[in-house]
């Protein structure tokens, strides 16, 4: 309703371009465009539907073109005399946009109601403008929000068409349950969409984030020793943008291994701060805390890998029984 009559104004005894007409919104627009005595041509993509328009609307089969290529606009033309159509009414993308505002005729008006080409930045040949065909973008969603009353006169005026029975819903309604929609397939009319409390939906994980850490900040781990793991982890931080790690382990910044992976972080950019600690000794973690933020960029977070060894008979640990 928005589109032809709020936008087009289409007027009696102008022809009509619905493409990809057989959902809902096509189905509506074809009531609509013949209620203003317009004359209809639509492009539907299967055979199943052009059966399904010349069943419902006892339309003559030459008025339903194909939409799986851009030769609708030639049989249009042949159509029309080589004059062409007043209004386009489209959602379809690709090529098919170009091709129907090739064949609006002098003061036409070409509707755009789909987003893929718009998000797309797809491009069009102006010169078809010359013959002063107009081009406008329907979004329902964005006049709602700017134009609030404009939207709510055309609801009240088709819910008004809806109780006199001047149109109707899109037929035939589809209920689709949610773990059946992944399966593609061409619909015609409406569809519905059920859900159970049971229902199991298939659902698309997204990409990983890669950790990234501030390269401004310091980051304490405190672990039990610089090999192995705790290695691999201070090269890890290093590797993700960390350029101030605090190593808090046993060992001391004086011990070979400490030494060589302080020289291997500086090669990456990465300052490695190890700092002699046993975990048990909380005054000394006060003590390294203070130097840490006196000395060094804020602190931003810290992974914990230290622990306390105790040395106990396995049939004397708590939870083991005979």
């Amino acid at each position: 309703f928005f589109c032809l009559v709020n936008v087009t104004q289409v007027r009696p005894g102008e022809i009509v371009l619905i493409q990809s007409s057989t959902g809902g919104i096509g189905q509506a627009a074809i009531t609509l465009a013949r209620q203003h005595g317009a004359e209809v041509l639509t492009t539907v993509s299967l055979q199943v539907k052009t059966e399904h328009k010349i069943r419902e609307y006892a339309w003559p089969e030459s008025h339903i073109l194909s939409s799986r290529s851009s030769r609708f606009a030639q049989d249009i033309l042949c159509l029309t005399n080589g004059r062409g159509v007043d209004v386009v009414l489209n959602a379809l993308s690709g090529t098919f946009p170009q091709a129907s505002l090739d064949i609006l005729a002098p003061m036409g008006r070409f509707l755009e109601i789909g987003k893929s080409d718009l998000l797309g930045h797809s491009r069009l040949d102006m010169s078809s403008l010359t013959r002063a065909v107009s081009f406008s973008v329907v979004d329902l969603g964005l006049n709602a929000s700017e134009k609030p009353q404009y939207m709510a006169d055309a609801f009240s005026k088709v819910n008004q068409m809806f109780a006199n029975l001047i149109i109707r819903a899109g037929a035939p309604l589809v209920v689709e349950p949610i773990p059946g929609l992944p399966r593609g397939r061409e619909l015609i009319g409406e569809l519905v969409i059920s859900h159970g409390e049971n229902d199991m939906v298939k659902v698309l994980p997204g990409a990983p984030v890669a950790a990234q850490f501030h390269s401004q900040a310091t980051y304490i781990a405190i672990l039990g020793g610089l090999g192995g793991l705790s290695r691999t982890l201070s090269v890890w931080l290093a590797e993700h943008r960390a350029r101030h790690i605090v190593a808090l382990s046993p060992c001391g910044p004086d011990k070979p291994r400490t030494r060589g992976l302080k020289r291997e972080l500086v090669q990456v950019g990465a300052h490695l701060h190890a700092l002699h600690y046993r975990v048990e000794a909380k005054a000394q973690l006060h003590a390294i805390l203070a130097h840490c933020r006196a000395n060094l960029p804020p602190i931003r977070g810290s992974i914990h890998g230290g622990l306390v060894p105790r040395v106990r008979q396995l049939s004397s640990s708590p939870g083991v029984h005979d």
